[in-house]
């Protein structure tokens, strides 16, 4: 695979004359499929990944000249592999330099991402029938965990409960899965975003589901894993309330705190399959979160 990704890169490169040395992006991309030079970001898919070539070109196309995105280049097909070519980002992720900043910078900061947010729902608007979605997500975690008959009888229940929130027919938008402060950066005060990839159709409260998760446990986020201080941890409680002042809608179904509780359990067990987390951490991060009130 990495051999065939490094010959496709240069016959892209070839293609379209660019005269630059070009490197591995992301060191723990054991794929080898996203490449950087000094002026560019070449991102290629194989075949399994297509889905996310055209996630992430829908979102460049439909939102081109945002000055918060990053040039769409290129874009094409070389040797049964689809890429795209992109303006290579300058400046800092949000998460290696967030708490460096005022408490009114952060703010300003969720301010623009909300912006960028919003762009990024009001692209497509489709009804959408949500339930067998999170249904299927939810059989393919719980079978894939470790945990006692019993327990999965109890997640089965809750699962049960809270789907019940879920209508047959939703207002779906396309929805930017991966909000997280590694796909934000910051120069001179300017937020810019990036990595489109993971876009699906749901409903517009779906949107919140990692965004909770930072809020809440940011450090899960960061590397190295948990090396957030206490006081640094602090500086992330501001993110829902400020979304919340920034994007209401977001938040504007009557039963948003029970469906969030829904979409956390599943996106939970889903962590505990690839992560490897304990029944007994599930259940502490479920019972944890069963407590909490966003909208006060």
């Amino acid at each position: 695979m990495v051999i065939k990704m490094n010959e496709t890169l240069g016959l892209i490169i070839k293609k379209h004359g660019i005269a630059e040395q070009f490197v591995n992006a992301k060191l723990m991309d054991k794929e080898n499929r996203i490449f950087m030079s000094d002026n560019y970001v070449i991102k290629i898919y194989y075949p399994k990944k297509f889905q996310y070539y055209y996630n992430e070109l829908e979102v460049y196309q439909k939102l081109f000249g945002k000055d918060y995105l990053p040039k769409l280049y290129q874009y094409g097909e070389e040797e049964s592999y689809k890429y795209i070519i992109i303006s290579k980002l300058y400046g800092r992720s949000l998460f290696d330099c967030w708490d460096s900043y005022s408490y009114k910078d952060r703010i300003n900061f969720i301010e623009q991402i909300s912006r960028v947010l919003r762009d990024i729902n009001n692209i497509k608007k489709t009804p959408i029938d949500f339930k067998p979605i999170l249904d299927a997500k939810f059989q393919t975690a719980i079978s894939g965990v470790n945990f006692s008959k019993e327990y999965k009888t109890f997640l089965k229940e809750t699962y049960n409960y809270y789907v019940n929130y879920i209508q047959k027919q939703e207002s779906g938008s396309l929805i930017h899965v991966d909000v997280h402060f590694y796909n934000f950066f910051v120069s001179n005060g300017k937020i810019f975003a990036y990595d489109f990839e993971n876009t699906m159709i749901a409903p517009l409260d779906y949107q919140l589901l990692r965004w909770y998760r930072m809020w809440k446990y940011p450090e899960t986020f960061f590397y190295p894993k948990n090396s957030l201080n206490s006081i640094q941890k602090r500086t992330y409680e501001i993110i829902m309330p400020s979304m919340l002042k920034f994007y209401p809608e977001l938040f504007s179904c009557s039963n948003f705190e029970e469906r969030m509780k829904l979409y956390l359990l599943v996106y939970l067990l889903e962590e505990a399959k690839r992560c490897n987390l304990s029944e007994k951490k599930i259940s502490e991060y479920i019972s944890e979160n069963r407590r909490v009130r966003i909208r006060g």
